[in-house]
């Protein structure tokens, strides 16, 4: 090597010493600290930051971020591999590099490189020297300095090259990619914890607590309890119908089985017993052979089967168990749950499923923020993202959670109240349990409707908006048959609510702009349409009857709703608008037309042959009498009528398939399958002239005409409240059912109607009947004979101690003075061992006492509240006695009085101004 060269490698040598002799480890190991440090802080602040201050203050506690950053850090996991800021990585390479490749270097060259420095720096001493000539030994050493130095030289290149890759560390472009190749080296500078992140975790045990919290107190929950414990009573109720002790319907199964047979069935509790025992058992114990014992049980097994499907338990007011109240209660509260409050529990927890949904999505992409570090940079942003939506999601529901725990419904209300509520509501009470339980009563009766057609009736749906009253299963189908058939003869018995049926159809057609319904009636009942309407729509009601008729026609025209006249005045309508058209027409009391060639049938012809939807409806049972059944149908379907009336030879069952698509009738034992039942049902009516003459004056005498005030609508010859008694007891007749007629006056009401009134009993019970067993002679002819069906009673002799199980139908002919003189009256029929419904008709008159009675002494609740068998009769009619006497009867008739007399007063002011005007004009 010549000087040049030696001297080229002299300045390249030190310069690699001298850089590989200032790298300081100790301050590269305190700079990688710093930076993993400032990089992980940097990225547990800005992950902080994102959550929520509401929800740090929930799990933490408002003033308590000093804590709450401590805890969350501790659980921390940086995701290095996703860091904005890289400098820690250039430190760490730089370490990295040190620890091998420097270290690697050094351990197997470092000797080697100091002895080349020193052979360097000899050699340039020798190969020019200052002062002659080497000698011999200083060439001898020259030469092996060269060789050396010849042999060693390249370790300077493989030094400036490890030089220049560390230099390469703080120039790379691609360190993201280096860091994620090289990631493990990494490891140890940050934490890492396999936990998940704490405030995950807590939002979501979180979202499991508020979840369930929320189903708890959901109107969903309450549906679901009301299952459960209906299940409960059906089984209670099964069981007992399964014993065999003096069960006369199980008697009578095995009526036709030998008497040993049935001395064996009687060893049994009941009929399960029997299924369950062996027959090897049977056998031995009752010397039976095999095939008895295989009749005994299939027969056993019929009747449970058959059980089965009619168990419905009886839920008496008056001997409810605890688990018939828990039940009341639940429907009390399914019925009162806040429909707001029920939106708002079903969308929190719609928001609260999604955020658990977002968790499962989370932990499918990584469960942990360990495992996030490890995603590339598409999958890390989406996790990242899905966090912060948990995060902002929960806030609000956390929020919408508290709103609804606060505003939860109110405890339970006093089983009193309850018993006091089913009492008057117990029909609507059914009705939510037969729609949550899915109990299914026979809605179509004795209808012949193929499968097909009953599909496409019940796919219509009802809209209830704008009705106030929960609807029975019947009264549904009712009205979709109705809506189906459009032309429909109804003949559902008296009692099940014909005249809701009617409008709930004519509130479905007002929902859907078919706005104009007229209803047609006797004059007589036609208050009761009115009252009902009012009560039970949110329709506009106009009554075309006498000088305002006209007006109240030309608004109905104008604005729709429900114009309610009688037969009388459809000729009139007629007159004023010879091709009126209409919605729906709904003619009560159609068999008052079934003489087509009448003058009134004629008239309600015309009035429906403009109408889309026509609706017959009688209580009166005519299916027997085909004459009628045909007169009426063929007012609604002339096609069909003609077509039963050509047909002389025509069976009844291909007779029942014919009419199968117009008439629709149902019994009350076939849709009110909790049996029994009071139904209380208010007829109302008006004084004629004489009657309400005779009222006004009553009235002006004071106390001395109070009495006559409470009889003045029986006085004189039509009466519209003994044509509504008459119409009552004979449809009742016809129904084959009986009834009691009560009232407290003896001369004017009890004997006037035992004069007029239909199929009465021999005699009138009145206090003029001394002899117990007189009174029993007549009850006990009354129960048997078929051709009394009517028994008039003076209340105060027949209202208590007497046993009128035979008659399900109860008249109360004015309200009484005491609430218990009713209770008693309809607990003579609705006691231990009536198995009808019992109706109760309360006949009350427009703009008299009756009215003011009714509403001062809350009639309804107070007759639900006694009755049953004797021994609770006798102690609720103690509690009413309480009650009476804090009513002070003698105030409440003055009372009475005082509003009845200004009442007649402003009357007669009123007529007085029109006589003026009259006058005037």
């Amino acid at each position: 090597m010549n000087l040049y060269q030696i001297q080229a490698l002299y300045a390249r040598l030190y310069k690699v010493i001298n850089a590989l002799s200032n790298l300081n480890l100790s301050k590269l190991d305190e700079l990688i600290n710093d930076k993993v440090a400032i990089a992980t802080q940097n990225s547990f602040r800005k992950w902080y930051e994102s959550i929520p201050a509401s929800l740090i203050s929930e799990f933490y506690g408002s003033g308590n971020e000093e804590n709450a950053i401590y805890n969350l850090q501790q659980d921390y996991s940086t995701p290095y591999l996703h860091l904005d800021d890289n400098d820690w990585a250039l430190a760490i390479f730089s370490k990295n590099w040190h620890d091998v490749r420097y270290n690697s270097f050094i351990n197997n060259n470092g000797e080697t490189i100091n002895r080349l420095a020193d052979e360097v720096t000899l050699a340039l001493q020798y190969i020019d020297p200052i002062e002659g000539e080497l000698s011999p030994t200083q060439k001898q050493t020259l030469f092996k300095a060269e060789q050396f130095i010849s042999k060693n030289a390249n370790l300077v290149e493989q030094a400036e090259k490890l030089i220049a890759e560390r230099d390469k560390i703080y120039s790379d472009k691609n360190l993201k990619q280096d860091i994620r190749v090289n990631q493990d080296i990494f490891t140890k500078y940050f934490k890492q914890t396999d936990y998940k992140d704490f405030t995950i975790q807590r939002i979501s045990s979180k979202c499991y607590l508020m979840l369930d919290d929320l189903e708890l107190i959901s109107i969903k929950e309450v549906r679901k309890k009301i299952k459960d414990i209906w299940k409960e009573l059906k089984e209670i109720s099964l069981k007992k119908d399964l014993q065999i002790d003096n069960n006369v319907n199980i008697q009578a199964a095995f009526r036709n089985y030998p008497q040993h047979v049935i001395n064996v069935i009687n060893q049994f509790e009941n009929l399960e017993n029997i299924l369950n025992e062996s027959d090897q058992r049977i056998k031995s114990r009752f010397n039976l052979t095999t095939a008895e014992i295989m009749q005994l049980k299939d027969q056993a097994r019929k009747i449970i089967n058959s059980a089965g499907k009619r168990a419905y338990p009886n839920l008496n007011k008056d001997n409810l168990s605890s688990k018939e109240l828990e039940l009341l209660s639940l429907v009390n509260e399914y019925e009162s749950y806040p429909q707001k409050l029920d939106e708002k529990v079903k969308e929190t927890v719609k928001r609260i499923k999604k955020v658990e949904n977002e968790l499962d999505q989370l932990n499918e992409i990584a469960l942990t923020r360990k495992d996030a570090n490890l995603l590339d940079d598409s999958k890390f942003e989406q996790w990242i993202n899905l966090e912060n939506e948990i995060y902002n999601n929960y806030v609000g529901i956390s929020q919408s959670y508290e709103e609804v725990m606060a505003n939860q419904p109110v405890a339970e209300k006093n089983p009193h109240d309850i018993q006091n509520d089913y009492s008057n509501k117990s029909a609507e009470y059914f009705a939510v349990i037969e729609d949550i339980t899915g109990e299914k009563v026979d809605v179509k009766g004795n209808s012949y409707l193929s499968d097909y057609v009953l599909d496409q009736i019940n796919g219509i749906n009802i809209n209830t908006q704008g009705l106030n009253v929960v609807l029975r299963q019947y009264q549904v189908f009712a009205a979709k048959y109705i809506l189906f058939f459009k032309h429909v003869l109804l003949g559902d018995q008296m009692g099940l609510g014909k005249t809701l049926e009617a409008l709930t159809v004519a509130n479905q057609l007002y929902q859907k702009s078919k706005t104009h319904t007229i209803v047609i009636s006797p004059y007589g009942v036609l208050e009761n349409w009115n009252k009902e309407i009012s009560k039970r729509t949110d329709l506009p009601v106009y009554k075309f009857h006498g000088s305002t008729g006209p007006e109240m026609l030309n608004q109905w025209e104008n604005k729709g709703g429900i114009l309610l006249t009688n037969y009388e005045q459809c000729a009139k309508i007629i007159e004023l608008e010879p091709t009126l058209k209409s919605d729906l027409i709904v003619v009560d009391e159609a068999h008052n037309i079934k003489h087509k060639m009448t003058k009134r049938a004629s008239m309600v012809m015309k009035l429906l042959r403009n109408s889309e939807y026509q609706l017959l409806m009688t209580g009166t049972p005519i299916e027997n009498n085909q004459n009628e059944m045909n007169s009426l149908i063929s007012i609604v379907r002339p096609d069909l009528g003609a077509k039963l009336v050509g047909d002389l030879y025509i069976g009844k069952e291909r007779y029942k398939k014919e009419i199968a698509g117009v008439y629709l009738r149902r019994k009350r034992e076939n849709v009110l399958k909790e049996l029994p039942l009071v139904i209380l049902e208010e007829n109302w009516s008006k004084f004629n002239s004489e009657q309400q003459d005779y009222y006004d004056r009553a009235v002006e005498q004071g106390e001395s005409g109070f009495q006559k005030m409470r009889r003045a609508a029986f006085i004189g010859k039509d009466s519209e409240k003994v044509e509504q008694i008459k119409h009552i007891c004979e449809d009742a007749r016809k129904d084959g059912e009986k009834v009691i007629v009560f009232s407290f006056f003896k001369e004017d009401v009890v004997y006037k109607l035992q004069k007029e009134l239909p199929h009465v009993a021999s005699q009138a019970i009145t206090g003029d009947i001394r002899s117990s067993e007189e009174r029993q002679d007549i009850i006990d002819e009354f129960s048997k004979s078929p051709d009394e069906t009517v028994l008039v009673c003076q209340i105060n002799a027949a209202g208590i101690g007497l046993n009128i199980q035979a008659a399900s139908q109860v008249i109360i002919c004015e309200p009484q003075m005491k609430p218990s003189t009713e209770n008693q009256a309809i607990s003579r029929a609705y006691r231990m061992g009536q198995t009808k419904n019992v109706t109760v008709f309360h006949m009350l008159t427009e703009n008299s006492i009756d009215e003011i009675m009714m509403s001062k002494l809350n009639f309804k609740q107070k007759i639900f509240d006694k009755y049953a068998d004797d021994s609770v009769a006798a102690r609720m009619f103690q509690d009413s006695l309480e009650n009476e006497k804090l009513s002070n009867q003698s105030s409440l008739k003055k009372e009475i009085l005082r509003i009845e007399q200004k009442r007649l007063a402003e009357k007669r002011l009123d007529k007085d101004a029109q006589v003026s005007d009259k006058f005037k004009s």
